[in-house]
């Protein structure tokens, strides 16, 4: 039917944190006037992961990081949330055509910045019903923790530098507070009937913040990935975590029990290339040793290269040209064997089967060979009183 009344809906002004709350309100009137008083209204509340950067710290990783070229990472071993039910409450409208909600923050699970998401129905006499939804952001503590790496993977041998600011939720530096960045390597074991990430040799780094980054090195101990947590505690002794995800060459990946195409991880050196420059690709395979094709591709075919790996694990080179902008498609396919399973473990003994594996990649190449820069000149230094602008 046509609509009778709107419906609008309201929360009260932020920053909220863990340990306040938010007031929300949704208010129901009827078009011709008046307010629809004592009407059925019935609340979701949901909360999902949400993210928040400070202002000025363009770089940083704030919150849980997020490889921008692989939107289904929290099924491929990276981190993943818990599914939350929301929460459903009901209640009448006052003789104002409100109804108020009162949300305590008491925790966030993990914790990151959460995104809270309140939608209110309202129904009249006639049944009939309409919704609205308001959204809210709350964070942890007042002050975040961020995290920059200047290269997402290393070869074996070289350490993991990592540097760490402390700001608040306006993005000021803040200093003399404890920082304690966490490094564990992400092995593979068979937990149950399941292949899991399990955190192991975990080394430690604890700095004082400054009105500058400080630098964790970490030496790390075999290949494969590694997940740096760094956390922090306000004046008022709530946590905050920053997570960052980072590669060394080498290390070996969950076995497949069929013989069915596996997933090649290809992780990128930077995120945008410009023409002249060559980009470097970690290729981490299932299984080794393989023989792999690498593909370019951009509007059609442009080049395949042939390469071998020994194990599983190499680095390739892609040379990038400035007449791929804005972008090329990488794609490297992998053939070989891989051992056959036994319990669920790899079996010596028992002969190996034949494996395949594909990855894409897409390389961002910004039209930076042609740029126009624009000078803006004043025809005064200043504007003199009573003058004309």
């Amino acid at each position: 039917r046509r609509p009778e009344y709107e419906v609008k809906a309201r929360a009260s002004e932020g920053p909220h944190l863990v340990g306040g709350h938010a007031d929300l309100t949704v208010s129901a009137q009827y078009f011709a006037g008046g307010a629809l008083a004592s009407a059925e209204t019935n609340w979701s509340v949901s909360a999902n992961p949400g993210s928040y950067s400070p202002p000025g710290h363009d770089g940083y990783t704030f919150g849980r990081w997020r490889p921008w070229w692989d939107f289904m990472w929290g099924g491929r071993g990276g981190p993943s949330t818990p599914y939350t039910p929301p929460q459903n409450l009901t209640g009448r409208t006052d003789a104002a055509g409100e109804h108020h909600l009162r949300v305590d923050f008491v925790k966030v699970t993990p914790i990151e910045a959460t995104s809270l998401h309140a939608e209110a129905t309202v129904t009249d006499v006639n049944r009939q019903a309409w919704t609205a939804s308001t959204d809210l952001l709350v964070h942890p503590a007042s002050l975040y923790v961020g995290l920059k790496s200047e290269r997402l993977f290393v070869q074996q041998g070289e350490p993991l530098n990592v540097d760490a600011i402390v700001a608040d939720i306006d993005g000021k530096q803040v200093t003399g507070h404890e920082i304690v960045v966490r490094a564990e390597r992400l092995a593979w074991e068979q937990v149950g009937s399941d292949w899991k990430e399990v955190p192991k040799d975990a080394q430690d780094c604890r700095k004082s913040s400054t009105a500058g980054p400080q630098r964790c090195s970490f030496i790390p101990k075999a290949g494969g990935t590694y997940r740096i947590t760094a956390s922090i505690t306000d004046d008022k002794g709530r946590p905050n975590e920053s997570q960052l995800t980072l590669w060394v060459a080498g290390g070996e990946q969950p076995p497949a029990r069929n013989v069915e195409q596996e997933q090649v991880q290809l992780i990128p050196d930077k995120q945008d290339y410009a023409g002249g420059e060559s980009a470097k690709l970690l290729v981490l395979a299932p299984f080794a040793p393989a023989e792999g094709v690498l593909t370019l591709r951009r509007e059609g075919l442009v080049s395949t290269r042939r390469f071998t790996m020994k194990t599983s694990s190499t680095t390739l080179e892609v040379p990038i040209d400035a007449a791929l902008a804005p972008g090329v498609q990488v794609q490297v396919d992998l053939v070989g064997s891989a051992p056959r399973l036994k319990d669920g473990k790899p079996d010596p003994a028992l002969p190996r089967r034949p494996a395949y594996a594909s990855g894409q990649l897409s390389l961002a190449v910004p039209p930076r060979a042609r740029t126009l820069n624009l000078y803006l000149k004043p025809g005064a230094e200043k504007l003199e009183p009573g003058g004309s602008t």
